[in-house]
């Protein structure tokens, strides 16, 4: 049979620890020796570290995701503000050149009107000056000619 210190018996469901020998119960009487139990507890610990590195990776890799998705959104919202922004200034170039065109019809219609003011004034000014020779001749060729007429049919 088994030594104490160099197997340990497994027979179905049971652990048993006893001063100097591991008694573990499986089924069809399997045993296995103490190193045999280091190794296979060996590997595991060995399976169970490289499970967590890999789950420390892919935690890594998840958090450089987000972080990039959050920078994806800042540089989308920042884009977004951009746009907007050249929106506002294109509307506010888009008045400013009406204004300017209206001021320039503005000052267009100043010139017209100051044009006219001095045609209106020169209009006036012959007027008046035709009115005053036509007072001038009626005042002083007027007696003449009624004179003349009065000569003619008396």
């Amino acid at each position: 049979m088994l030594q104490p210190r160099d197997r340990a018996v497994f027979e179905p469901g049971l652990l048993t620890v006893h001063k100097t020998f591991v008694l573990l119960q499986l089924p069809d009487g399997v045993e296995l020796t103490l190193g045999e139990l280091q190794e296979m507890a060996c590997r595991q610990q060995h399976q169970i570290d490289s499970q967590h590195q890999l789950l420390v990776a892919k935690e890594q890799r998840l958090r450089f995701l987000k972080q990039q998705e959050a920078r994806h959104h800042q540089v989308a919202a920042e884009n977004e503000r951009l746009r907007r922004l050249r929106d506002r200034v294109e509307a506010q170039e888009l008045k400013l050149r009406k204004l300017r065109a209206l001021r320039g019809q503005v000052d267009q219609n100043k010139l017209n009107n100051a044009s006219l003011s001095k045609c209106i004034i020169i209009i006036i000014l012959y007027v008046a000056r035709v009115l005053c020779y036509y007072y001038y001749y009626y005042h002083h060729h007027h007696h003449h000619l009624y004179a003349g007429y009065l000569y003619l049919y008396s």
